[in-house]
């Protein structure tokens, strides 16, 4: 968050003195129905800004996951990422590419749930049911392998990692 600070309240501030309030917190597992149709929780409806209450920017994730964003968190990971690719280098130019391709302003409907394109799909290996996980401003879908993968990672690593950030003074 370069350039954003916490308020009082402990919402997001930017330089521009917007603020987010994002709790996208949680697991949660959701079945994908026969149209590629997926449930957003509750709790990360009611945590979305106003502007993003009926839609999502959806992409393909690392991990071969898929990222969701609220609308401001899109414009941020567009503004401070991809506006770096260069046009003129090739394999830049067409990650670039390929990254836009594969995204989606996605609308919410009535029943909470987005539609899910077969490739994004595809690219996170999804079938029946996916695995929701926040992350804090932006939430993430997996499968479910990859879920336990993540888990067994934090289960592996997270004493250490957390030694390691207060070492280097990144946390008190």
């Amino acid at each position: 968050m370069d350039g954003d600070k916490i308020n009082i309240n402990g919402e997001f501030n930017n330089l521009n003195g917007d603020e987010w309030n994002y709790n996208f917190t949680g697991v949660y597992f959701h079945n994908i129905d026969d149209k590629g149709r997926i449930a957003i929780p509750l709790p990360f409806r009611l945590s979305l800004p106003q502007e993003s209450r009926d839609k999502l920017f959806i992409s393909p994730g690392l991990s071969k996951t898929i990222f969701c964003y609220p609308t401001h968190e899109w414009e941020r990971f567009r503004n401070r990422v991809l506006s770096f690719f260069s046009h003129f280098e090739e394999n830049e130019r067409k990650t670039l590419w390929w990254i836009t391709l594969n995204t989606f302003e996605v609308s919410i409907d009535n029943q909470g749930r987005i539609l899910l394109s077969e490739e994004l799909r595809k690219w996170a290996n999804l079938s029946k049911v996916a695995v929701i996980i926040g992350s804090i401003s932006y939430f993430v879908i997996c499968n479910e392998e990859k879920y336990q993968e993540i888990k067994r990672h934090g289960e592996t690593n997270f004493e250490s990692f957390i030694k390691k950030l207060y070492e280097n003074g990144k946390i008190r």
